[in-house]
């Protein structure tokens, strides 16, 4: 009987998640019709393997080795290695994806499309051996003679040998001691399939001289003089081993498995779901990612970072790593940032430098911001900031690949079927469970990605049990409950006289973000706890704020009044603003006392020369001489030409592809639907990426989840039912 669509979904989360994908926000009946195509295409035969795991794939190839069937007992001796347990639920996840079928009797067997799967290499294959060779095994088994000429009844003399338990009692015995090991070499290592020659000790290219010669050619020295080739040679010679000598495998015969008298398979993986642990309820808060976005553009905004040669979409490791030194984060939350807001359009390449001609002629660019897109950026509220970095993580607009993209959606589907208020104990038992639950088509290295990406945005806790937060799941389920989730935030701190910032989680993220330019984050659970920094108080000035600006904002922002020594720092920090500038020209360097311009000039990198008491000038780039300055801690002032730069604007590039499109469909001969057809696609496509409002708004649900398949496909439920 065929399994009701809500169960089917939870045991192939891989055509879930594509079937709620393509029913949108509000689709349940397009999700239900896609997910029962999907059920019944090839394609969702292969996710459903895929969804299967390590042991549901190792089940599926015992079965097709015992040729599509197995009784109760046949099937308890195949997985007598197994973990019981492990065993029974992807066992239970195989028949209700409709992969395997369980009789009354408790006999199993491969259902539908999947009965057509190969089982071990047989004999009977006729691309696998040929009759010649059959008479040789025939032969050297002793098969009475004369030898049958049919291929099949020589197969059928061959099979009878190995199936009679003294018959291959016999065989076994007469094995040498070098065969028995390589064989259970094979049998161990291989399973039902095949393997690597070299994994034996046997090099490949001379693995035509183990398969069996019905012509009667001499075998050269060097084989007689090595013993595993000798062994493999003798295996072979009796049928129970194949050579596949162009491919390069070794396998054994189906026909001789019985010889072995033990399971196909014997590494059955045992990997338990990890522990689930009740949470503590914590406080929702705004995620610091936003913050971090504001300061990241900012950087990049001073300091355009080049487009990589090979075009891929995102910032090179040195400015990412430069970046997260300058702003105080992570390299993993910054190179996280800079493919999100690349792929949502907010930075673009801009050519900078062009030099050469033809094939001589050599492009130079850099990510800059979209000034259109980021000025609506910056007037959307925070928290669908957010939302709209969480949804182009979970359906990326650029392409991320798609494996990296089904562990990233299958992490989010695991995460949403826990209970609130429960997460689980161990990541690394998450970890391995996720690859062994879903392998092969999740791999550690992935999850291990997704769950720190996540962690960086917010999404999942960022210490104790890893679950969603209130936040992560509001915004999966729905976007459209996060503001009430977030509720109304908190405007005020204690600023203290040991230059501690004590700050509520729930801190107004505009709050935040003039609080986090001034201050290093020392703590971050429960209450957030900054340490106000002189290199930021004097990069803040730099950038245009003035230390009465930034005493003012303390007070204001603080529930007690501010001690003498705030505002010392602030005033110290702050004169050290102007006391080193850097003028890009070669480049320049002007000090207000001389003192600073002898310790510049010992800056051998920079390579300063003085021209005065309080001016040096140097070939090296201004950006390289800034950054030799700030090491020996002078503290410079980058002073950046305020020339305006013309950047790309998705709106004017919209505009110009709508015009090449209306020329398109006008031009003489352009007539044909097809061209019609394509012009009318593009003006679309451009007309939609004009839309920067369209561009930044977040609708229906981020990813799918066991809850969302629930709600979208109770109504199959309800039908079953009657």
């Amino acid at each position: 009987m065929t399994a009701l669509l809500t169960d089917y979904a939870c045991a192939v989360p891989l055509n879930a998640i594509e079937a709620l994908r393509a029913g949108g926000s509000n689709g349940s009946t397009k999700a239900v019709a896609t997910l029962r195509s999907l059920r019944d295409s090839d394609r969702g035969l292969w996710n459903a393997i895929d969804s299967a795991g390590d042991t549901g794939r190792r089940v599926v190839s015992v079965l097709a080795a015992l040729g599509g069937n197995a009784t109760a007992a046949q099937f308890a001796f195949q997985t007598r290695d197994a973990d019981e347990a492990d065993v029974t639920e992807a066992l239970d996840r195989l028949v209700t994806a409709g992969l395997v079928g369980r009789r009354a009797d408790g006999s199993l067997f491969l259902a539908g499309r999947l009965a057509a799967v190969a089982p071990v290499p047989s004999m009977a294959d006729p691309s696998m051996i040929n009759s010649d060779v059959l008479a040789v095994i025939c032969r050297r088994l002793g098969v009475a003679t004369p030898i049958p000429t049919r291929k099949q009844e020589r197969i059928d003399e061959i099979s009878a040998i190995f199936a009679d338990a003294d018959q291959a009692e016999r065989v076994r015995a007469s094995l040498s001691k070098l065969a028995s090991e390589l064989l259970d070499g094979v049998a161990r290592i291989g399973g039902v399939g095949a393997i690597d020659p070299e994994t034996i000790g046997v090099e490949s290219h001379l693995l035509r001289h183990a398969a069996p010669n019905p012509y009667g050619h001499s075998i050269p020295d060097y084989v007689r003089d090595n013993p595993r080739l000798v062994a493999l040679r003798e295996l072979a010679s009796l049928g129970i081993v194949g050579v596949g000598e162009w491919a390069g495998e070794i396998w054994i015969w189906s026909e001789a498995w019985p010889l072995l008298d033990r399971p196909f398979i014997t590494d059955w993986p045992v990997v338990h779901r990890p522990e689930v642990v009740s949470m503590a309820e914590a406080a929702v808060r705004m995620p610091s990612i936003v913050v971090t976005v504001d300061h990241a553009l900012r950087a990049w905004d001073a300091n355009p970072p080049a487009v990589l040669k090979n075009g891929e979409p995102r910032v090179a490791k040195t400015q990412v790593r430069a970046t997260a030194k300058s702003i105080r984060s992570n390299e993993v939350t910054v190179d996280l940032i800079g493919r999100l807001v690349i792929a949502i359009g907010l930075l673009l390449a801009n050519v900078v430098a062009a030099t050469g001609r033809g094939r001589n002629r050599r492009v130079e660019q850099s990510w800059m911001a979209d000034p259109t897109l980021f000025t609506a950026w910056q007037q959307t509220a925070p928290i669908d900031r957010w939302l709209r970095l969480l949804a182009e993580w979970c359906a990326p607009s650029t392409d991320v690949g798609e494996q990296l993209l089904v562990n990233r959606q299958l992490v989010l589907w695991e995460l949403a079927g826990l209970d609130e208020a429960t997460g689980y104990g161990d990541e690394g038992d998450l970890v391995r469970w996720m690859a062994h639950r879903h392998g092969p088509i999740v791999v550690e290295a992935a999850v291990e990605e997704c769950i720190n990406e996540l962690r960086s945005m917010g999404a999942i806790t960022v210490e104790g049990p890893i679950a969603l937060t209130r936040l992560g799941r509001a915004a999966l389920e729905d976007p459209a409950t996060v503001g009430d989730v977030i509720g109304v935030q908190s405007t005020s701190a204690i600023v203290q006289a040991d230059l501690t910032v004590t700050a509520p989680p729930d801190l107004r993220h505009d709050l935040t973000l003039r609080l986090s330019a001034l201050a290093d984050v020392e703590s971050d659970s429960g209450a957030v706890v900054y340490r106000l920094s002189p290199e930021r108080i004097t990069k803040a000035v730099q950038a245009g704020d003035t230390a009465a600006d930034i005493v003012e904002f303390l007070a204001e922002l603080s529930s007690v009044p501010l001690t003498d020594t705030i505002e010392r720092l602030v005033t110290d920090a702050a004169a050290r603003a102007g006391r080193v500038r850097v003028v890009s020209a070669t480049t320049v360097v002007i000090v207000s006392d001389a003192a600073d311009l002898t310790t510049a000039c010992s800056v051998k990198s920079a390579k300063l020369t003085a021209v005065s008491d309080t001016v040096a000038v140097s070939d090296v780039a201004a950006n390289k001489v800034t950054a030799a300055l700030e090491k020996k801690g002078l503290a410079p002032h980058a002073v950046v030409e305020t020339a305006d730069r013309s950047r790309r604007s998705s709106e004017v590039e919209a505009a110009e592809v709508i015009e090449r499109a209306a020329a398109l469909r006008a031009a003489t001969g352009s007539t044909s639907a097809y061209m019609k057809r394509h012009a009318d696609r593009i003006e679309k496509e451009a007309r939609a990426n004009s839309d920067v409002g369209k561009r930044l708004q977040v609708s229906g649900p981020l990813a799918a989840t066991p809850t969302l398949a629930a709600r979208r496909f109770e109504g199959d439920r309800s039908k079953k039912a009657k």
